[in-house]
């Protein structure tokens, strides 16, 4: 099982994702291409003690976003604020967009304590069913 934290403490990011008005996850590097055509559960995090597992979804594509113009043609999509810190990075020039399909919303249950966090971004899980 794969789990990807989700920002959640500005903005409700994952309820956005299961009522299907976040199209796209975004990153500033392409750090869930590995994942493309996989289902990956999203953990809420920035809210409570621990990131809680609230949906699962499988990511379909990955849209390299190199001008700004680009990007404000896919913020919406995305569900981006302009001006929050989620916004277009001046610094590394681009933004990755991951589609977002098949989404299921589960029952909310906590990260399982089995759970190998691999940096901020995913962690793995062996023999786990959820």
């Amino acid at each position: 099982m794969i789990i990807i934290y989700i920002n959640c403490s500005l903005f409700p990011f994952i309820s956005w994702i299961i009522s299907g008005r976040k199209l796209y996850e975004t990153r500033n590097k392409n750090t869930l291409k590995r994942f493309i055509g996989k289902r990956v559960y999203l953990a809420e995090t920035g809210k409570g003690k621990a990131p809680v597992i609230r949906c699962s979804v499988v990511i379909t594509e990955l849209k390299t976003i190199t001008t700004k113009t680009e990007y404000n043609t896919m913020r919406k999509a995305a569900m981006i604020k302009k001006g929050s810190c989620f916004d277009w990075n001046a610094k590394t020039l681009k933004k990755c967009f991951y589609k977002l399909e098949n989404i299921q919303a589960c029952k909310p249950f906590p990260m399982p304590e089995n759970a190998v966090r691999h940096g901020r971004i995913y962690a793995t899980l062996d023999n786990m069913e959820g």
